[in-house]
């Protein structure tokens, strides 16, 4: 056996090894993706469970505010006739925030419950994001006026403290905590998946890398 020969022998049996330990990275790197993508869609399914509470905690509070101004008119005021364009701006301007809310509460509900799994520039996501600052805006910045009419029915409203219906207090909107609870779920799981993806194409590339050099050496 000549020098060459004997120097060769060692050198590929280096390179078969350590092809053989990135062939076990990669196949590790491959079944860390594939648990991962099984967790997310764990997470994406109880999601969606949570947001049909979502929907149904966000209706109850629209229909909370639409129930005290309904209440409030008729008892307030039994015999006279309320114009209905007038009942319904009343109803509209008293549940505007639960309406936003519950808005928010269907988009994210359509959103956690895609056929392909949504990302932060997914439109129903995109557009609850956008209503959210809206939401906690008019949440902080309006009050309810109430929706207990004067004699005259189409004049306007009554004071608050001339109105004897005692109204609920308005609940900070659900849509808006879930909305945010998705949203750091998602931002996890796009760490985690572009974490793994990152280390896949890390070990793909050493390993072509080396298929490259080992082709190289034969060659010469």
């Amino acid at each position: 056996m000549s020098p060459a020969q004997e120097q060769s022998k060692p050198s590929s049996q280096l390179v078969s090894s350590v092809e053989e330990e990135l062939e076990k990275a990669m196949k590790a790197v491959a079944m860390t993706k594939f648990r991962t993508e099984q967790l997310h869609e764990n997470w994406r399914r109880h999601l969606f469970r949570m947001s049909v509470g979502a929907v149904l905690l966000s209706m109850h509070q629209y229909a909370q505010p639409l129930r005290d101004c309904i209440l409030e008119m008729k008892s307030f005021q039994p015999q006279t006739q309320v114009e209905p364009t007038f009942a319904l701006k009343k109803l509209f301007t008293e549940g505007l925030v639960e309406f936003i809310n519950l808005i928010i509460a269907i988009l994210l509900f359509r959103f956690t419950g895609m056929d392909k799994p949504g990302d932060f520039s997914s439109r129903p996501y995109f557009i609850a994001a956008l209503l959210v600052p809206i939401c906690i805006s008019l949440f902080f910045t309006t009050e309810r006026c109430g929706c207990a009419i004067d004699s005259d029915s189409s004049q306007g409203i009554l004071e608050n403290d001339s109105s004897p219906f005692t109204k609920t207090d308005r609940q900070f909107p659900v849509a808006v905590i879930y909305h945010l609870i998705v949203t750091v779920c998602y931002w996890f799981m796009k760490v985690g998946m572009d974490s793994c993806n990152a280390n896949l194409e890390e070990v793909t590339k050493m390993k072509k890398q080396l298929s490259k050099k080992t082709l190289q050496k034969k060659r010469k």
